[in-house]
């Protein structure tokens, strides 16, 4: 049935504009495109960098850093949050069904958005659509989850100045 809709966009696309790849063509004029996460990642994933598009701030908490925190978090906690699962189902440990759906589903849209991304395409939204895979951090030792509390509620704080300032919408 997905695939029935997503083949009803593409005919959609193509009757009305004439190409069936219209979005992937507007996007490519951004700076999108197909390619590796790890590009995206690497790119976006440092401390230190930031993305061209970020607003001007004069606040610690909503500094140049947050773009590449956010985007680390969030890897840490699907990187940890699938590992778990495999490791359980490796080990034959007991495992529900709702576990490995949430670990595909977190997977898919944590690689999806990196795998489109590029230039200016804004992460954000995913890193929110993600959250659903802390549930799986259950499996994970306690002392590797402290650090990923801060890691949030740091985040959390400097994404609600940006919301509430009009910059993030």
């Amino acid at each position: 049935l997905p695939a029935l809709g997503a083949g009803a966009v593409l005919l959609t696309q193509r009757v009305h504009t004439g190409h069936w790849d219209a979005f992937m063509l507007i996007q490519k004029g951004y700076g999108n495109g197909i390619r590796p996460p790890w590009a995206t990642l690497r790119e976006r994933g440092s401390f230190l960098r930031h993305a061209p598009y970020w607003p001007p701030s004069e606040h610690f908490w909503v500094g140049r850093h947050l773009h590449g925190l956010c985007l680390t978090v969030t890897s840490v906690i699907v990187v940890l949050a699938v590992s778990a699962v495999l490791l359980r189902l490796i080990r034959r440990q007991p495992v529900t069904h709702f576990d490995i759906g949430l670990s595909c589903y977190a997977l898919l849209f944590w690689l999806f958005p990196m795998t489109i991304g590029g230039g200016g395409l804004s992460l954000w939204r995913s890193h929110l659509v993600v959250l659903p895979a802390a549930i799986l951090l259950r499996y994970v030792p306690a002392w590797l989850t402290i650090p990923i509390l801060f890691g949030t509620a740091y985040m959390n704080f400097g994404l609600a100045m940006l919301f509430f300032r009009g910059h993030l919408v």
